[in-house]
């Protein structure tokens, strides 16, 4: 071999090994903000609701915590054209089709407008049928609401470009807005204001994110594409609604058999649930759009089982620690600070078991959603939900309260994973198939 053709091989290898380290270090560093970003967007939200339901009270943050679901819930207005282009625009960006991307986000953006003005109307016409009390707080959750869906759509954008630095910064500027906001506002109205402050927490990152000029604002409303949109990301999003159910179910199960109030000690419950669900999610959100990518690419699928590793490795690497600072040290805090919820506190460490689960769940999700099995995802959902239902339903009967409730919830969630287990297994086996 020639001196010269050597050189130029090691040359070529000093290139590839420059490239991918920058590649591993921009990953990284992006990564490790994302979950810092989120860590403390989490902890403002953990922060904001504690304070809240000290200031409230259980009954009246009870309310909260049923108000919330139309938040949660609210996925279901845009029939899943956002979820489509959280996963189509990486593939397009894997297969170079810059055009296609384009037309993707302009026709979301237009049905995300129209749905949610529909959205807000359907939630001005119930509000006609409940309580003067109640009312005042679900008309203020329809402006909270509003600004929330297009909030979405702005973190699905940057999420599906794998604009994950400016999302952190937007998630820091959001969590220090809405801490301070919410303190000063529930003191000042009550339940009002800390809806009130959620909402202008979202004006803030509006005005951020308009000044950025990151988001093509461009609309159109065809509606050949949009029909296409909501075929291939409405059982993406029936995926993540049925999650959303699966992870509120037990709100509805305590609200018909036990009560508001006793709704309002499972707080501690809730708030564990979105806190445990939260750094899977961001672990997730991240790795997603590169699965899909990656899959636009070459559709190899031995490249989405390796993502799907990693992914349940750092989940796990992030739960277990803050499992065991919420199991063994949180309670304290609670004895001393809201002791008005000690009720909640066996609840919310039977919870806490159930959220060992949560990693392995997300990244099976992942894949089967990039691989387009949403289906068997769906089945599986909807059986944990009635494993759920009756697990809790029976447990109450037996006099276990809002504790058997907490441990219907963590039995179904090790069925959920169990079975996504399973039916991973058998389509690698099967080569998917």
């Amino acid at each position: 071999m020639s001196e010269v053709l050597m050189r130029r091989i090691v040359t070529n290898i000093v290139i590839v090994l420059v490239r991918a380290k920058n590649i591993v270090i921009s990953f990284f560093s992006e990564y490790v903000l994302f979950i810092v970003s989120t860590i403390i967007y989490q902890g403002a939200r953990f922060v904001s609701s504690i304070i809240a339901a000290k200031i409230l009270g259980p009954s009246t943050f009870g309310i909260w915590n049923i108000l919330s679901l139309v938040i949660t819930y609210g996925s279901v207005v845009h029939l899943g054209v956002i979820n489509a282009m959280n996963r189509e625009v990486p593939f397009y960006q894997g297969k170079g089709d810059f055009h296609k991307i384009d037309d993707i986000r302009r026709n979301t953006l237009g049905f995300v407008l129209i749905s949610t003005l529909c959205g807000c109307f359907i939630l001005i016409i119930l509000s006609l049928f409940i309580s003067d009390d109640m009312r005042k707080y679900l008309l203020l959750t329809v402006f909270l609401f509003s600004a929330n869906q297009l909030y979405v759509y702005i973190q699905a954008y940057l999420k599906a470009d794998v604009n994950f630095k400016f999302l952190s910064y937007l998630q820091i500027i959001f969590s220090f807005v809405l801490l301070v906001m919410s303190i000063f506002l529930t003191l000042k109205l009550g339940l009002s204001g800390f809806i009130i402050a959620q909402f202008g927490a979202i004006i803030i990152v509006y005005v951020l994110v308009l000044k950025s000029k990151i988001i093509k604002w461009s609309w159109q409303f065809n509606s050949k594409n949009i029909a296409q949109l909501i075929k291939i990301g409405f059982p993406i999003m029936m995926v993540g609604l049925l999650y959303s159910f699966l992870t509120t179910l037990d709100r509805w199960i305590i609200l018909h058999f036990l009560g508001i109030k006793q709704l309002g000690y499972y707080t501690l419950s809730i708030m564990v649930v979105g806190i445990f669900t939260l750094a899977p999610s961001a672990i997730s959100q991240q790795i997603y759009p590169i699965m899909a990518r990656a899959f636009g690419q070459n559709s190899n699928l031995s490249d989405l089982i390796r993502w799907c590793i990693r992914q349940i490795v750092m989940g796990i690497g992030i739960t277990i620690p803050l499992l065991l600072f919420m199991f063994f040290v949180f309670p304290f805090f609670v004895k001393t600070y809201l002791y008005e919820y000690y009720p909640g506190l066996l609840s919310m460490k039977i919870t806490l078991i159930g959220m060992v689960f949560f990693p392995l769940a997300s990244a099976f999700g992942n894949l089967l959603n990039v691989i387009n099995k949403q289906v068997y995802y769906m089945i599986v959902q909807f059986f944990v939900l009635l494993v759920n239902l009756l697990v809790s339903t029976f447990l109450i009967y037996r006099g276990w309260g809002i504790n058997g409730v907490a441990l219907g919830t963590s039995v179904s969630y090790l069925v959920y994973v169990l079975l996504l287990a399973i039916i991973v297994k058998n389509m690698l086996k099967n080569n998917v198939g």
